[in-house]
């Protein structure tokens, strides 16, 4: 279990030097007979899966979502924090998956009000 390495960009546990993959991707992977599906990890507030590739390797995938982001912005704010971030509210691609990079701007927001 590797929950703090790269998080938010959607790369792999096990090769966090990996390619980013797109939120279409990760749900398809995620929701794949090869996954655990979808898991909850409560103390990081963040999800994660495990699926194995053609190969039959193992890997974990640890990413964010609108929920996760929301939590962590209240958290920043709720600490009075001077600011947050995330790598990247869009990988989701936009064009494909609008509703999704909608989703994750909103969640930052959270922070600004």
């Amino acid at each position: 279990m590797c929950p703090l390495l790269l998080q938010l960009i959607g790369v792999n546990c096990s090769d966090a030097a990996g390619t980013q993959k797109s939120v279409l991707t990760l749900m398809a992977l995620a929701n794949s007979s090869s996954s655990t599906g979808l898991q909850w990890d409560d103390i990081l507030s963040s999800p994660w899966f495990n699926y194995k590739d053609t190969n039959g390797d193992m890997h974990q995938v640890w990413f964010d979502n609108p929920k996760s982001i929301g939590i962590k912005a209240d958290l920043a704010k709720h600490n009075a924090l001077r600011g947050m971030s995330m790598w990247l509210a869009d990988y989701g691609n936009f064009l494909t998956h609008p509703g999704f990079s909608k989703e994750m701007w909103e969640a930052m927001e959270l922070f600004f009000k």
